[in-house]
């Protein structure tokens, strides 16, 4: 009555009232500006939480990678740094295997046998070789490349040398009669320091030959 409207009529008022075209397009009611804006900021601190705390386990757990690395039998065939290369691990193995004959090539071979194997490449002695993920390329030393995680690198504070770390995946075995799957290797962590700083070097330190320098190579003018 102090509106002068009896409950009936304030029914059907409420009832001529137009009808809502959001829930009747989308199935949904209207959401006002102020509400949408709440909840955007809501979700927008969660995703940012999220990227944080995946940051944190990152630096703490070390990154994957695709891991380039040499092998060698015999202090002859040593190399100043055994890591070759860190890629990305969103690389396919077929981009990795080409990444490994390119810079085993580069490493081994003169500029006419470069020359020769990218024109005739059937006539390479070395290439890429796949197995369990893992693919290795050349005589001694070898180069190879295999996805890892936890890799973590540490400078030294005095000296500036590095120690990269990493952990080369568990290899199984399949058998296809059963269906069963058999460890081969467990998970290996691995590490190597390094005795130079700056840029990697794939220089065979143990086959340096006095004959490869240059004439005024460690000579004063």
């Amino acid at each position: 009555m102090g509106d002068g409207c009896s409950p009936s009529s304030r029914i059907h008022r409420a009832d001529r009232r137009p009808p809502n075209r959001v829930l009747q397009q989308t199935g949904r009611r209207a959401v006002a500006p102020c509400c949408r804006a709440a909840r955007w900021l809501r979700g927008a601190r969660s995703w940012a939480l999220a990227l944080s705390t995946r940051g944190y386990m990152r630096k703490q757990q070390g990154q994957k990678a695709w891991l380039l690395y040499w092998e060698w039998g015999g202090a002859h065939a040593a190399v100043e740094d055994r890591v070759a290369a860190i890629l990305r691990p969103r690389l396919s193995q077929r981009i990795v295997g080409e990444i490994v004959q390119a810079l085993y090539a580069i490493h081994a071979y003169s500029p006419t046998e470069l020359a020769l194997f990218s024109k005739q490449p059937n006539m390479n002695p070395y290439k890429v070789q796949w197995q369990h993920g893992h693919c290795s390329c050349g005589g001694n030393p070898t180069l190879h490349a295999t996805y890892v995680h936890d890799l973590v690198i540490d400078t030294d504070a005095s000296t500036g040398l590095e120690t990269i770390r990493w952990v080369l995946p568990p290899i199984h075995r399949f058998h296809g009669d059963s269906g069963n799957r058999e460890l081969i290797r467990a998970e290996l962590p691995q590490q190597t320091a390094r005795a130079i700083t700056g840029a990697l070097s794939d220089r065979e330190i143990g086959r340096h030959k006095p004959e490869w320098a240059r004439p005024n190579d460690g000579k004063r003018q």
